[in-house]
C-alpha cells in the first residue's frame, strides 16, 4: 500500500511503501525542502531562479516559458539544465553532510 505525503510548501508528493518510516521520511523531506529553497534563493542566478519557478512551480512547458520571457526555447533548456546541475551539486554536498551526521548519531 502506497501512502502520499503532501507538502504544501511546494506541492511535492512522496510515495512511501513503508508507512512505519513516515515520520523519518517527513523529517527528511522537510530538511530537503529547506535546503532546496535555500539553494534556489542563494545559489542560482536571477534568470535561473525565474526559469525554475516558471517550470516547476507554475508548471509551464519550456516553449511557453520561452514565449513569456521572449527567449529562444533552447536558451530555456540550457538555463534549466545549468540550474539543475547547480542545484544537484549544492544538494549533493548537503546530503553527504547529512548522511555523515546521521551516522554519527547512530
Amino acid at each position: 500500500q502506497k501512502t502520499a505525503v503532501n507538502t504544501s510548501d511546494s506541492n511535492c508528493y512522496l510515495l512511501n511503501e513503508f508507512p512505519e518510516q513516515m515520520p523519518t521520511n517527513r523529517k527528511q523531506l522537510d530538511i530537503i525542502q529547506k535546503l532546496l529553497a535555500d539553494v534556489i534563493q542563494h545559489d542560482l542566478t536571477p534568470r535561473q531562479r525565474q526559469v525554475i519557478y516558471l517550470r516547476y512551480y507554475q508548471q509551464m512547458p519550456n516553449c511557453q516559458i520561452a514565449r513569456h520571457l521572449h527567449l529562444d526555447s533552447s536558451t530555456i533548456s540550457r538555463t534549466l539544465k545549468r540550474a539543475r546541475i547547480r542545484i544537484y551539486d549544492r544538494l549533493h554536498v548537503c546530503f553527504d553532510c547529512l548522511r555523515f551526521s546521521q551516522q554519527d548519531e547512530e
